[in-house]
């Protein structure tokens, strides 16, 4: 699971013409919170792999809103299997504040992307305008979380400063997002 904006930013490589909802759809199974998280974020599942190819049949490619929430699965699903397995497995098997830490990283990177790219702000804008009624339906979480994670995000992206991640520097976010956008492109074969 990257951060907010690295999940914008592969939106942006994948469809660079479409709308806030996109995005809209692309962060909100992030306003989820633990355990119910985890089984909506298909890691539940057995074979992974094959939820997201079910879960892509059954998406309209035209629907932006849930085309977004499929692009945030399939990019999940890249960057766990890579950047969360590896900072995982170079963590102490005994530290328990391992994930707390990770997200700290995640979060700078966020930051960072935010302010180092000039259409970040007004995507945010753009997304904070969509009228709730226009949000699609998802399981278990209401338009009204969607909106607060927005809000919430929002707000911390701007009122951030800092360093980027070391972690996660820049190039490492910028070159996952173009390669996590080229492979579902080509997994969606659209």
């Amino acid at each position: 699971m990257p951060s907010a904006m690295i999940h914008c930013l592969v939106a942006r490589y994948a469809y660079p013409s479409r709308g806030p909802l996109l995005y809209i759809g692309n962060l909100a199974l992030d306003a989820m919170h633990y355990p119910a998280k985890e089984r909506l974020h298909l890691r539940l599942c057995d074979d992974r792999s094959m939820a997201l190819t079910q879960r892509a049949r059954s998406t309209d490619p035209g629907d932006d809103f849930a085309e977004g929430v499929l692009l945030h699965l399939y990019t999940d699903w890249l960057w766990d299997t890579t950047h969360l397995q590896e900072y995982r497995d170079k963590a102490d098997p005994d530290d328990t504040n391992w994930f707390r830490r990770y997200q700290h990283e995640t979060g700078l990177a966020s930051v960072h992307l935010y302010h180092s790219h000039g259409w970040a702000p007004l995507l945010w804008e753009s997304m904070l305008a969509v009228p709730i009624c226009d949000y699609s339906a998802l399981k278990d979480i209401a338009p009204e979380s969607i909106t607060n994670y927005l809000l919430h995000n929002s707000r911390q992206l701007a009122g951030s400063k800092g360093l980027p991640s070391e972690v996660y520097p820049p190039a490492l976010a910028e070159g996952f997002a173009k390669e996590a956008a080229a492979k579902y492109l080509g997994w969606r074969d659209l």
